[in-house]
């Protein structure tokens, strides 16, 4: 009885493996006789079969049948050109000398194809699809250890593309840890270094809070691409945000140097001459004065100038932080005048100081008119910061007219300011 099973169930598998053999005979057969359906019904009974999935030809001829339904208009809509691609890989996978040069045309196919789709599904911002899509030009490319494409020229583009467009599907969906060794692999690669790369990899270190690697990443990139304003504005705010003035100003005077018609790279120019001017502790707290107060009050003005010059936006910072620039230089002048004492050497650096205070106070007025005038006609609108902003411009010029003994505005004003803070 042993001996009689035991041939039943070999007999049983004999039947099985012949049957599914039959199958993919069966499938290439009814391929040549344009049987699509067949075809198909055959051989995906072969690939679900143990004594048939891993033979190489069961694949190819898959891959063979899902190439024909591509161009059946009954199956497009299901992409039967990605199973076939999918069906060569599997096959090279199984025996990497199967079919070697029939392989190798099917396989580079494979690769146009799922790139792009990767390319299709990328432009529908559907980042998972594209994602997944740019991984299969990937996966024939390590075929062979990754030789076995070597001596075909244009296929190195089209892995080095598919690194690059799978390293930003996962970026644009917000997956930084497969996005980063993806855009590094391009970053590395001539064909697809390109400043967006760097770009990115530095927002990717930034938001893991690893400064060190986006300061590495932006220096490296500036280096690679001395002229690119985006990789050049990162640096500068990066700069900005770590508070370092002095490599600020040096790189702020290199891009103005550049681009001397750049009204927002003179503006912020402009501010880090003030910023430097009249320094502050991390309390903000007033500092002493450096000893090069006035050459750095002369730069910050004659940039906040040429900025305003130049804006063809008319933007209201612009003229405020001039304003400012000269409303804080006669506040420094009124310091100055209130620490003097009652001798009449005292009283006549006093009143020397009191026109210069007036100069300046005269200087500001119109620069801080055009901007009250600029945001209180949006009184009620205004957003936060530009609130802040309209305030201290009030503040600023209530305390001007009352210099100027014109107290008509002074209560102008004094009501415009009530008027806002009960809004």
């Amino acid at each position: 009885m042993k001996k009689a099973v035991l041939f039943t169930i070999a007999l049983g598998v004999g039947i099985t493996g012949w049957a599914q053999k039959k199958n993919v005979n069966t499938a290439q057969a009814a391929l040549g006789r344009e049987e699509y359906d067949k075809a198909k019904s055959a051989i995906d009974a072969a690939v679900s079969d143990e004594t048939t999935k891993d033979d190489p030809k069961t694949w190819f001829v898959r891959g063979e049948v899902y190439t024909a339904l591509e161009n059946v208009p009954a199956h497009k809509a299901a992409d039967p050109a990605q199973e076939a691609a999918r069906s060569y890989i599997k096959a090279a996978e199984l025996d990497p000398s199967f079919r070697k040069e029939d392989m190798d045309a099917r396989l580079l196919k494979a690769a146009q194809v799922y790139f792009n789709q990767g390319i299709e599904e990328y432009q529908k911002k559907d980042y998972a699809k594209a994602y997944d899509a740019f991984s299969w030009p990937l996966t024939i490319g390590k075929l062979g250890d990754g030789k076995r494409f070597a001596s075909v020229p244009t296929f190195d583009t089209i892995m080095a593309y598919a690194w690059l467009q799978r390293g930003f599907s996962a970026y644009m969906s917000g997956d930084y840890a497969k996005a980063q060794p993806d855009l590094m692999h391009a970053k590395d690669n001539p064909i697809t270094r390109d400043a967006n790369v760097y770009l990115a990899l530095v927002e990717i270190a930034q938001k893991g809070n690893r400064q060190q690697e986006a300061t590495d990443m932006i220096t490296e990139g500036r280096k690679a691409f001395p002229d690119n304003t985006d990789l050049r504005n990162a640096e500068l705010n990066m700069y900005l945000k770590s508070g370092n003035q002095d490599v600020l100003l040096k790189k702020l005077e290199e891009a103005v140097a550049k681009e001397p018609e750049n009204p927002e790279l003179l503006f912020n120019l402009g501010n880090g001459y003030n910023n430097l001017a009249f320094p502050k502790d991390a309390n903000g707290k007033d500092q002493p004065r450096p000893a090069n107060y006035a050459t750095l009050v002369a730069k910050a003005e004659e940039a906040y100038l040429k900025a305003i010059s130049l804006d063809k936006q008319n933007k209201p910072e612009y003229s405020y932080n001039l304003g400012a620039l000269y409303f804080n230089q006669a506040s420094a002048i009124i310091n100055e005048m209130n620490a003097l004492g009652t001798s009449a050497a005292d009283q006549k650096k006093y009143d020397e100081l009191a026109v210069q205070r007036d100069a300046m106070f005269g200087k500001a007025l119109p620069h801080l008119e055009k901007v009250f005038q600029s945001l209180d006609a949006n009184a009620g609108k205004l957003n936060a910061e530009d609130g802040i902003t309209y305030q201290s411009v009030i503040i600023a010029l209530r305390e001007i007219y009352a210099k100027q003994n014109k107290m008509d505005k002074v209560s102008e004003m004094k009501n415009k300011l009530e008027a806002y803070k009960s809004k």
